[in-house]
Parts: C-alpha cells; structure tokens; sequence
C-alpha cells in the first residue's frame, strides 16, 4: 500500500502504525509515494526507524480485564517506564493484567487509577 493510501485510511488498521508512518514521512525515511506493508507489523520499515520511534513515542498502561474491558492508567509515560510497570507483580491482578500501547491508542478505555513507580518498586494504588 502506498504511504499517502495509508496515511488517509491508516486509523482503519491501527493508530500506533499510523503513528509510526507519521514519524517515518516526517523523519524524512520514506516518502508519500513509497510502499509500505501492512501485514508486518513494523510496516516494513527498517529496524533502525522502528527502534528510534519506540524510544520517542509516549505510551500509556492498560488495564485489561476478563470481561472485556479496558482501562487506561500512567497516560504519556517513557517506554522503559511503561515496561517497568508491565513487567512488576503489581501489574497482575486476579481478573485483569496490564499492558501498553502508544498513548492514545484506546480512545474508549475510561480512565483509571495510576501506578506509583518509586524508584524499582511499582506500587498498585488499586490494592
């Protein structure tokens, strides 16, 4: 698919591709015109743009639950943070664990309470 297809019909496949394209175009390593795949999940960019775009991008932590529902805690937070918080016990609950996504990502997810992150110690306000 064309970079410009994408970009006008992007939001249909998924934000965070959508975002990372925005990056690509405006970082100057593609261009409108050129080819990109939508079955890869890094659109067939090269490593090297993926990686710099993760390390920029903002993330916020899901709460996913059993019975299908989302909610969004720690919103515009590092990737390195966003992994600290995944990665910990506190994370885990009995009917929910959490997850990460590039902010925005889950406009319909209501709004939760944050993690406490103290130095290695994350703290789930929630318990």
């Amino acid at each position: 698919m064309l970079v410009i297809t994408f970009l006008r019909e992007g939001d249909t496949y998924s934000y965070s591709k959508l975002d990372m394209l925005e990056y690509a175009l405006e970082n100057s390593y593609i261009d409108e015109m050129d080819i990109v795949d939508i079955m890869d999940m890094n659109l067939g960019l090269p490593d090297k743009v993926v990686e710099e775009y993760k390390a920029q991008a903002e993330y916020d932590v899901i709460l996913f639950n059993k019975s299908g529902n989302q909610t969004v805690c720690n919103e515009g937070i590092s990737r390195e943070k966003a992994i600290q918080i995944c990665s910990s016990e506190a994370s885990k609950g009995q009917n929910y664990f959490a997850g990460f996504a590039p902010t925005g990502s889950y406009p319909q997810a209501k709004k939760g309470e944050n993690f406490i992150v103290d130095g290695n110690e994350v703290i789930n306000t929630k318990e």
